[in-house]
């Protein structure tokens, strides 16, 4: 076991027959689109799996053409079963966050990618 710093040039290199790592850390970019371009694409700039599937190809950008809404959500879930069959991934534990509200809170996002929590609809009341 060591740090991603000190395997990156050989697992980019394809050095090794698993690696496992979090990623989490790209989801802040508060599209999973991003995410699946740079990872799971043919020309993605951090594809580890070295995955070149040309129905993930067209899934991912099937989702990145569509405006944010339940029907690109859709499409992002398309792309990750695309991506899930090859088995280039296997998602090993996602921690969710839980989300409560008070009683006199009204309006709070429900979003599945946990990005947002108060928008301008949302009002508590005292």
């Amino acid at each position: 076991m060591r740090e991603y710093n000190q395997i990156e040039s050989e697992a980019l290199a394809g050095a090794f027959d698993a690696v496992l790592l979090s990623r989490s850390t790209v989801l802040d970019s508060g599209d999973p689109v991003a995410y699946m371009v740079s990872d799971f694409s043919s020309t993605g700039s951090f594809a580890l799996s070295f995955l070149s599937d040309p129905t993930v190809d067209a899934a991912i950008a099937k989702a990145s053409g569509i405006e944010p809404g339940e029907e690109r959500r859709k499409a992002i879930m398309e792309a990750e079963q695309a991506i899930l069959v090859t088995d280039a991934a296997i998602p090993v534990a996602h921690e969710r966050v839980l989300q409560g509200e008070a009683s006199g809170v009204s309006g709070a996002e429900r979003d599945p990618n946990e990005r947002d929590l108060i928008t301008s609809a949302t009002t508590v009341k005292k």
